[in-house]
């Protein structure tokens, strides 16, 4: 596991992640089966995230429709972003 944590560490970082971390979910797997049926059997959970730019997060307050669309642009371009990591992590850990 430490390899494959530090291979997807260093992918997200280089990637420009703000937040990683890999969760052991062996301690609620009973809920993770409810939740998800008896096929979904995850030991782990990898997370990460990117925070939205402060400017514009600070501005929201504001109400503006430029504020709102500032925003909805700045959200779009990091689920982009999110997106694209998403599936070259997925096949970091289907590689290992």
């Amino acid at each position: 596991m430490t390899d494959l944590y530090d291979s997807l560490s260093s992918f997200c970082t280089i990637q420009g992640t703000t937040y990683f971390g890999v969760a052991d979910l062996t301690s609620v797997q009973d809920e993770v089966i409810r939740q998800g049926g008896e096929m979904i059997r995850y030991p782990h959970a990898v997370v990460f995230g990117i925070v939205l730019q402060q400017s514009i997060v600070d501005m929201l307050d504001e109400g503006s429709r430029a504020v709102k669309i500032m925003y909805h642009h700045a959200y779009q371009v990091i689920n982009s972003r999110i997106d694209t990591i998403s599936s070259t992590v997925a096949d970091i850990i289907q590689k290992n």
